[in-house]
């Protein structure tokens, strides 16, 4: 059953793809009946979807009910939409294997910068055109500005090169329900369903606002350290 209106949601979401592209490129040129068709295949989908989101909804209160304290306070209140969720070419490993090497080599330009910045404290620019030190930093900031400068365009085109592919769906859901005190709470709930409709991923939303809260400090306490030194 479910499996069907797993296939069900999968071919009508590749027909309704179809359909967008058609009226793009055809609104003005499609006869007045061709329109009147395409809106009655919209209509007849209506019903696949709708079988979809009730399988996401039905997966959901399952490992809702699982986690929590007393499942028989349960009541819902909201769902949102079924969501599409794509791969996105800045969250893959090959960009972070490529930022990761780049940060290096800026890492290490940032420290042949303090050594040219010695190199030149009480010297003349004459006299630093016999210093083989000063010569020997800046061409190490060169290459590497040159190795930085190509894991730059390396990134960036394989970027513009990369094809999202559907990683699964998300939904929010919003509901009242008993904590561990026994006192009757609203509380909304982020999922992350896989390709097959299972559920991998659950979290409270104000638990991931105070994760992302955190993870912010972290990173402007990191800068703020760097700036620093």
């Amino acid at each position: 059953m479910e499996s069907a209106a797993l296939t069900g949601y999968l071919i009508v979401s590749g027909v309704m793809m179809f359909v967008g592209i058609l009226l793009t490129r055809m609104i003005f040129s499609i006869p007045a009946v061709m329109k009147k068709y395409l809106f009655l295949l919209t209509i007849a989908m209506l019903p696949f979807l709708a079988k979809s989101q009730e399988l996401a909804r039905k997966k959901c209160i399952s490992s809702l009910l699982k986690a929590m304290n007393d499942p028989g306070s349960y009541k819902p209140v909201s769902w949102t939409k079924l969501k599409k969720e794509y791969s996105d070419y800045y969250s893959s490993e090959r960009h972070s294997e490529l930022d990761l090497e780049k940060r290096k080599y800026e890492a290490l330009n940032d420290k042949v910068d303090h050594l040219i910045f010695v190199d030149k404290i009480g010297k003349r620019d004459e006299e630093l055109l016999n210093n083989d030190d000063y010569h020997e930093h800046m061409s190490l900031k060169a290459g590497g500005e040159i190795i930085i400068d190509s894991l730059k365009k390396l990134d960036s085109v394989l970027s513009v090169k990369f094809s999202p592919k559907l990683q699964g769906y998300s939904l929010v859901h919003t509901f009242r329900a008993k904590n561990k005190f026994g006192a009757l709470v609203l509380s909304r709930y982020y999922f992350f369903i896989d390709t097959r409709f299972k559920v991998v991923e659950m979290e409270d939303e104000n638990e991931r606002d105070r994760k992302r809260r955190e993870i912010i400090d972290m990173v402007n306490q990191a800068t703020e350290k760097y700036r620093n030194q």
